[in-house]
Parts: structure tokens; C-alpha cells; sequence
């Protein structure tokens, strides 16, 4: 009744004004909160852009460092500049500040510093025992930035983002194992230490298996069609044959011990093209 008695008494000015400022509210409300979502979605999407930054420039260092342990070029001048990439790394963290909260930037900022101490301890090993210990050393912080990165507190409102965001991480951590093994197998061949070379063939056998169950997982949680036919072809390269066959003679002595050069030198090319 008080509405009907309202409505009578609104002349026809004030009517035309109500028609004409309700929709306007309406559409203004309804606008408001799409362009909230979408910059919520930008925002997600700017977090994305830098976490993918940081997992490519961790990969970079993680191989670069590796590839200096392993040469025979370990002068001064490539120390620097490995030394010139870990700054490079921990400039990156506070650029990409969007990516991490205050504690998980700090925590990946002490994660940094740690890493950079494994280098050092790598590179004044006095043994290949001492080497080894330091590179699992280094191994180990690796693996606690990527789990800094994985646990960041990030989900994308746009679901094909966030899907392959998780993606990238699964497979970041299968490259990981695979770079991981070969590390282990250079030092394998040549040795002469039967009681390292055994604690390596263990951990090679551990690596095995932790790439058999990533690739798994990321086949039944993460990979969509046509990711899985990628993978698939990758595969089935013949570097995987081959990096088989020459991992089942680093594993056992008898085969390692009667490998001829050849087989050696095809060995190593296929660890390195898988």
C-alpha cells in the first residue's frame, strides 16, 4: 500500500528520472565488479609472468653451475662468473617481488645465499667424495626453491593459466632428475672409489624412479591431449633407448667394465640429448 501510494504521488518527471538512473545504477554496479575481476585476472597473470621468470633463470643457474663443476676449465675467471649469475639470481628475487609474499621472498633470499655457499664448498672440495657431498648439498637447496616456488601462494582465476603454471613446475622438477643423473654418472666413470661409486649407483637407482613418477603424475593430473602426445614423441627419440642401455651399464660392473669407447662416447651424447 505505501509503495502504491508512493508510486501515485511521483510526478511523471520524477518517474522518467528513475527509469532513466536505475538501469544506469545497475549497469554501473555490474561494471564495477567486471572490471574488478579482470584485474584481479591481470594481476594473477603479472604473478604468472614472474614466476616463470624465476623458474627459468633458477634452470639457467642450476645448469651453469653444474656444467663449471664438471669442466676442465674450472679456472678463476669462470668462478666469477658464475658468482656474476647467483647475483644475477638474487637481483631477480626483488624484482619479482610481485611473485613472492614478504616471508617467501626472504625465505628464498636465504635459500640464495645458501646456494651460493654450496658453490663455494664445491669449488674448494679437496676430494671427489668432498665434491660429491657439496653438489648434494647444492642439490638439496635446488630443490627447497623449487618447493618455494611450488608452495607460493598463487591460483589463477583464468584456469588454463593456472593449469599450465602447474604444469611447467612438473616438468621443471622431471628436467631436475634428469640433470641430476647425469651429474651422478660423470662420476661414475673412471673411479676408482668402490664405495662412492656404489652410494652414487644407489641414488642414480632413486633418481630412476622419481622420474618414472613424476612423468606419472604429470601424465594423470596435469597433461591435457596434446600435451601428452608431445611427450609422448619426445619419448620415443632414440636418445631414450640409448641413455637406457647405457644406464643399465653404469649400473652394473660387468657391463661397465667391458664398454668400449664407442659406446662410452654414445652414452654420454645420448644422457645429454635426452
Amino acid at each position: 500500500m505505501f509503495f502504491s501510494r508512493l508510486r501515485n504521488n511521483l510526478t511523471i518527471r520524477k518517474k522518467l528520472w528513475i527509469l532513466v538512473l536505475l538501469p544506469a545504477i545497475v549497469i554501473i554496479g555490474i561494471s564495477g565488479r567486471q572490471i574488478s575481476e579482470v584485474n584481479n585476472q591481470l594481476t594473477s597473470l603479472n604473478k604468472a609472468t614472474h614466476l616463470v621468470e624465476v623458474i627459468g633463470q633458477l634452470k639457467s643457474l642450476n645448469s651453469t653451475a653444474h656444467e663449471l663443476h664438471y669442466s676442465e676449465n674450472n679456472s678463476d675467471e669462470n668462478f666469477t662468473l658464475q658468482q656474476k649469475e647467483l647475483i644475477k639470481l638474487a637481483d631477480l628475487t626483488y624484482k619479482n617481488s610481485v611473485a613472492f609474499s614478504a616471508i617467501e621472498a626472504k625465505q628464498y633470499e636465504k635459500l640464495i645465499e645458501q646456494y651460493k655457499e654450496a658453490i663455494r664448498a664445491i669449488q674448494n672440495a679437496e676430494d671427489e667424495e668432498s665434491k660429491h657431498d657439496a653438489i648434494e648439498w647444492q642439490n638439496s637447496i635446488y630443490k627447497e626453491l623449487l618447493l618455494t616456488i611450488e608452495k607460493t601462494n598463487f591460483k589463477a582465476p583464468i584456469q588454463l593459466v593456472d593449469s599450465n603454471l602447474h604444469a611447467l613446475l612438473q616438468l621443471e622438477w622431471l628436467t631436475f632428475w634428469v640433470q641430476d643423473e647425469i651429474w651422478q654418472s660423470e662420476i661414475i666413470i673412471g673411479n676408482e672409489n668402490k664405495d662412492l661409486v656404489n652410494l652414487v649407483r644407489s641414488e642414480m637407482r632413486a633418481l630412476i624412479q622419481n622420474q618414472q613418477l613424476f612423468v606419472d603424475r604429470f601424465l594423470a593430473i596435469n597433461a591435457d591431449e596434446s600435451q601428452t602426445k608431445l611427450l609422448l614423441n619426445a619419448f620415443s627419440n632414440i636418445a631414450f633407448e640409448q641413455s637406457t642401455i647405457y644406464r643399465e651399464q653404469l649400473l652394473n660392473d660387468d657391463l661397465l667394465n667391458n664398454i668400449t669407447p664407442e659406446e662410452l662416447e654414445q652414452g654420454i651424447q645420448s644422457f645429454t640429448k635426452r
